[in-house]
């Protein structure tokens, strides 16, 4: 029994020892302005700004609760409590919030947001994201929501919707909270709108808007591909011009297509090798057989009609100057004499 009686003695002494031990640390590292209470497996840390325009750094990373009030806060980034993963509780009240910059899904176990006593009009959904699916409790009261302006329609300004899930599909802020407080009226409470309405945000009619964000980007990217379409029409019909006015072949610059009295010219001077030019100016054996059956025993006929039939094949580029180049490449090759005149034609032009 003596010993049963010591040993409770003992359990009891270190157990006093290790909470007195846990408050020692808490306070040790609490920031100032702030109180660090240590509740079992909970930390809820107090912090009093009183008109403070900076949030204290080393909030310890074990924080449960935190509560911040009566600091000058009009744009609040979350970031700056990036590393309390452990959040269960957000309490900011008091604190002239009118922006919320960055999102709340980083706090996976967040389970109540108390915002009230603001300057919120607007709740973007881009700032709860999945967290809203989740969430047991938002308190919104006493913040000056303007339930008409907030969807004014072309006119509204860029903070009062939210383009972050599609550029094309903005959300309003106050229509996204609407639909909020009308489908968990349970967890978001006290969202009304401004006096002197001072109605209740689920009894106001709202109309959906067009941002003028996603005009912006929708006018930019038409901007942009009238801009390549108009660079793109231009190129092909400089690269038309060029073909029109220019042959591939040679040096020489023929603007118009020879004429079937030049053909015929050339089709007398031309002898009995023709089968082979022909070959050479892209005609098939079938095709030479061709212009030979259909002008039987007249030779100049049938070399002119193997001619006009390259003239037809080659198209705008049929110039003299492109036949001349063909005929010089020949082999053997031809008497220069064949198509002097054709030479003295480029020359001409």
């Amino acid at each position: 029994m003596i010993l049963q009686a010591v040993m409770s003695r003992w359990n009891e002494y270190w157990l006093v020892m290790l909470v007195m031990s846990c408050v020692s640390w808490c306070a040790s590292s609490c920031p100032g302005d702030c109180t660090c209470n240590q509740y079992v497996v909970d930390l809820n840390v107090v912090c009093h700004g009183n008109g403070s325009t900076t949030i204290p750094d080393g909030l310890p990373l074990d924080t449960t609760y935190l509560i911040l009030t009566q600091y000058r806060l009009p744009v609040l980034d979350l970031r700056v409590f990036g590393g309390l993963r452990k959040l269960r509780g957000l309490e900011l009240v008091s604190n002239e919030i009118a922006q919320i910059e960055g999102t709340l899904e980083m706090f996976t176990n967040l389970q109540e947001v108390d915002l009230s006593k603001n300057k919120l009009t607007g709740v973007s959904p881009r700032m709860f994201g999945n967290t809203a699916k989740r969430l047991g409790l938002v308190e919104l009261s006493e913040n000056p929501f303007d339930c008409d302006a907030q969807c004014g329609g072309l006119l509204s300004s860029s903070d009062q919707c939210d383009c972050s899930v599609h550029m094309f599909d903005c959300v309003c802020n106050i229509k996204w909270l609407q639909e909020q407080v009308t489908q968990r009226p349970s967890v978001w409470v006290g969202v009304r709108c401004q006096v002197p309405k001072d109605t209740d945000i689920q009894n106001v009619e709202i109309h959906d808007h067009l941002c003028k964000t996603k005009w912006r980007y929708l006018l930019a990217i038409i901007l942009v591909c009238l801009v390549a379409l108009a660079i793109a029409i231009t190129v092909i019909l400089v690269c038309r011009c060029k073909k029109r006015r220019y042959a591939p072949l040679g040096r020489y610059t023929g603007l118009i297509m020879i004429t079937e009295a030049q053909l015929n010219t050339l089709a007398g001077n031309l002898g009995l090798d023709w089968e082979s030019l022909a070959i050479h100016l892209g005609m098939t054996t079938r095709e030479v057989q061709g212009f030979i059956r259909n002008n039987d025993r007249n030779m100049r006929g049938q070399i002119f009609a193997m001619l006009v039939a390259w003239r037809d094949k080659n198209g705008e580029l049929a110039t003299a100057a492109t036949l001349v180049e063909q005929l010089k490449s020949f082999q053997p090759p031809l008497d220069p004499e064949i198509y002097r005149f054709l030479e003295e034609s480029c020359s001409s032009d």
